[in-house]
């Protein structure tokens, strides 16, 4: 699989493990990339029990010998901490396509996680914090960053609200969606269940990233469940048949007249409020 697959039109699917076997399994199934998730400083106390055990920097070298053409995302801890600098340096040396910062709330702390990249892999902005929301204006024009996330599940804690998808509905990321779409950035936003599963099905998650034009997003944890190896996975979901359903629901979705992009928003939008 070609690292470029990243570039490709289609809405890229985000499979979260730290198993080199799983990671393969994910990608083979037809996810676009791995993340390995390293953030672990600060995240208990404010996530509570929402807060998934944390990966390690040494998983990273496991799977991308497992996976070397793969393309794999890490995301880091806040750069406010000393060994940041640390796990910058590591995997760079040893092969990332992205490092994701998280949870920052200034321009200065991107000028620094940008200074720490010196351009030699790719970057994404996780912006959940109203601080960093708020500063959208001024992110965009740091041509290193080539990929946004826009992080509901701690934009809702701060907000307090009692689910994450109610960040979308109340229309507080609206502003930085259009902004994004106006100067064609890479953005993403949410994770994503299985079409028929979950609170909010995957399907209408899938119809609003569609219509908000997004180009990335990670797949729930409803596509792991917590399994260490391809064999208890396979026990739990059948994983090339729900991302491939998934497929066929943005070819329907890219193809809606305005009217029923609409209709489909606010039939959501209906539900969630509902939560």
């Amino acid at each position: 699989m070609e690292k470029e697959r990243i570039l490709n039109n289609h809405l890229n699917l985000i499979y979260i493990t730290n198993h080199p076997e799983i990671a393969d399994y994910a990608l083979r199934s037809g996810a676009d990339r791995i993340m390995l998730d390293l953030e672990c400083r600060g995240k208990k106390s404010r996530q509570g029990s929402k807060t998934q055990r944390p990966h390690q920097i040494c998983d990273f070298r496991k799977i991308r010998k497992k996976i070397p053409d793969g393309f794999i995302s890490v995301r880091i801890n806040p750069i406010i901490y000393p060994e940041t600098k640390n796990e910058v340096k590591f995997l760079i040396d040893n092969g990332v396509d992205q490092i994701i910062l998280p949870y920052f709330h200034s321009v200065n702390e991107v000028e620094r996680f940008l200074a720490l990249i010196d351009k030699r892999t790719q970057t994404c902005l996780l912006v959940e914090t109203l601080d960093s929301l708020s500063i959208i204006d001024k992110l965009v024009l740091f041509s290193e960053v080539n990929e946004f996330y826009l992080g509901l599940n701690d934009l809702s804690l701060e907000l307090e609200y009692n689910f994450p998808f109610k960040v979308l509905s109340t229309g507080i990321i609206d502003n930085a969606m259009q902004l994004l779409n106006s100067l064609n950035k890479k953005f993403g936003f949410g994770g994503i269940a299985p079409a028929e599963s979950g609170l909010i099905p995957g399907k209408k998650i899938l119809a609003e990233l569609i219509h908000n034009r997004a180009s990335t997003v990670f797949l729930s944890r409803a596509f792991h469940q917590c399994a260490t190896s391809v064999e208890k996975l396979q026990q739990k979901i059948d994983l090339p048949k729900e991302i491939q359903r998934l497929r066929q629901l943005e070819k329907e979705y890219i193809k809606r007249s305005t009217k029923k992009e609409i209709e489909d928003m606010v039939e959501t939008y209906k539900i969630l409020e509902s939560v």
